[in-house]
């Protein structure tokens, strides 16, 4: 049972050394920028759209997400 567990604890350590996250750093950026954009967007079409009806609690909750 030793030998299984300190198998197990040099099959991660090892695959720690292989696994690289530096080059997806950029793609995660552009991703989370564009997720923010659209959420804007979204935010920005949701009150043009209910402008007259009111602050309710959904635009309190849309306000306090943005």
């Amino acid at each position: 049972m030793v030998e299984l567990t300190w198998s197990i604890i040099l099959m991660i350590s090892s695959m720690q050394d292989h696994l690289q996250l530096a080059n997806t750093f950029g793609a995660l950026f552009i991703g989370v920028i564009l997720v923010a954009i659209l959420f804007g967007v979204q935010v920005f079409i949701y009150f043009q759209t209910h402008s007259g009806t009111g602050i309710s609690f959904y635009k309190l909750v849309v306000i306090w997400l943005w």
